[in-house]
């Protein structure tokens, strides 16, 4: 119970875009022992898709910094070290998240090396044989649309 009062409070911070306090509370429940690696792995997972829906490019171009030495980034890459690889039905989500960073990246100041980063873990998302259907597709999509903008 006292997880998911945690959840709705951070859920409250984000609405009024107190993304400091969030991510704060969000550090506070992956560093309790009591939980399981799952748990904190979900937890994770649920923190940088938010995080992503947070980002807004156009203010980040004008800041001129780049996008892997922003504050946002490095949170939603810290969220990623919580998320334990050795549960395999989670595998799909950590990768689809890197390929989501990388292809922000490539939106924000269009380097044609990330591109190619973000085409290895595309590749590898599709050949993985312990990946959802529906993390494919979702991945699918965001390529064939970056490929052809």
């Amino acid at each position: 119970y006292g997880v998911l009062a945690i959840l709705e409070k951070i859920k409250i911070k984000l609405n009024n875009e107190d993304l400091e306090s969030a991510y704060d509370d969000y550090i506070s429940l992956l560093k309790e022992k009591k939980f399981s690696n799952l748990y904190k792995s979900i937890i994770a997972i649920q923190g940088s898709y938010i995080l992503l829906n947070k980002i807004n490019i156009l203010e980040l171009k004008k800041s001129h910094a780049l996008f892997s030495s922003t504050g946002i980034y490095k949170k939603i890459t810290n969220f990623l070290s919580y998320i334990d690889n050795t549960i395999i039905s989670l595998e799909g989500y950590k990768l689809e998240l890197n390929y989501l960073l990388l292809i922000i990246e490539q939106e924000y100041n269009g380097d044609k090396i990330i591109y190619d980063n973000a085409k290895k873990f595309y590749d590898q998302i599709q050949q993985s044989t312990n990946i959802s259907s529906s993390i494919k597709e979702r991945v699918k999509k965001i390529h064939e649309f970056q490929k052809y903008n």
